[in-house]
């Protein structure tokens, strides 16, 4: 008999109360981290481990940059999968709801096939261009959780371009420049996963490490990739489970002792600099 994986998911994909750290990285970059987030993590990591991965070399969306594996999940399940998780952020951010809007998880290691550019994955990136879309649903913020059980660390890197660390820093020769160098690369085609350091006006500032069962938040706007040397994941491979949230200004509904702790939130992430809106417009509800 076939299984339903929606009530395995729920019966497996509890999250904890999470106590969120906030933390600026030398170079620039604003994060939160939490552990211990499920609270049956090898559940997850089995039921995850089980599902089809692809090789995204081979998708035809060339707008998906990732190296690896990948499980892409149906867009229909963004808001189940993602609630958990959601429903323990969404506080910190003053809002009634932090929409998923993209959900996969990715596999990942040292001697992994590239992405279908044929190696643009191996630069730092964004996630989102925030500052120059018109698109009302674009996610904003981006969690990824640590399920992988190799002995190797599992490290995101941040890097800044010209000495900028988002995105939202950037003028118009910053863009110019940016965008040029995706377009110089986007034809070069690489053999294998090399692990850059300062390439150009790239320069690696941090990285942080995420233990098992932890996670990192960012903005999508934050220049970063995965850290990973050639030689890592050998054992096992890294496994990540990303997920996208969007940030509505117009859902803002705390009570008034949440105010500075949403304020802080929003002013760390610079959303009131991306929405030029600040939470404390907003009249508390109670």
């Amino acid at each position: 008999m076939i299984k339903s994986a929606t009530k395995v998911w729920n019966d497996i994909s509890q999250v904890n109360n999470l106590e969120f750290q906030y933390h600026l990285l030398p170079g620039g970059a604003a994060i939160l981290t939490a552990s211990d987030v499920f609270q049956y993590p090898d559940k997850v990591y089995d039921f995850l481990s089980n599902l089809d991965y692809w090789e995204t070399q081979h998708f035809s969306d060339t707008d998906i940059i990732r190296p690896g594996l990948t499980h892409q999940f149906a867009p229909g399940l963004f808001s189940m999968l993602g609630s958990g998780l959601s429903q323990r952020m969404k506080k910190i951010f003053g809002v009634s709801e932090l929409s998923t809007l993209d959900m996969y998880i990715q596999s990942t290691k040292g001697d992994m096939t590239l992405d279908v550019t044929g190696g643009l994955c191996c630069y730092p990136h964004i996630d989102s261009a925030v500052m120059d879309s018109n698109e009302e649903d674009l996610p904003h913020i981006v969690s990824n959780l640590n399920l992988s059980k190799s002995s190797d660390p599992v490290r995101t890197g941040f890097w800044s371009f010209r000495g900028k660390s988002n995105v939202l820093e950037f003028n118009r020769d910053d863009k110019n420049a940016f965008n040029n160098f995706y377009d110089r690369h986007e034809d070069v085609t690489i053999s294998e996963w090399f692990q850059i350091n300062d390439y150009e006006d790239f320069k690696f500032e941090s990285s942080v490490e995420m233990v098992y069962n932890s996670l990192v938040v960012y903005s999508t706007g934050t220049i970063h990739n995965p850290y990973i040397k050639p030689n890592w994941f050998a054992d096992n491979d890294r496994l990540v489970l990303s997920t996208f949230f969007s940030v509505d200004p117009e859902r803002l509904n705390f009570e008034e002792k949440d105010v500075d702790v949403v304020s802080y939130t929003w002013e760390h992430f610079r959303l009131d600099t991306l929405f030029n809106y600040h939470p404390q417009q907003t009249a508390p509800q109670f």
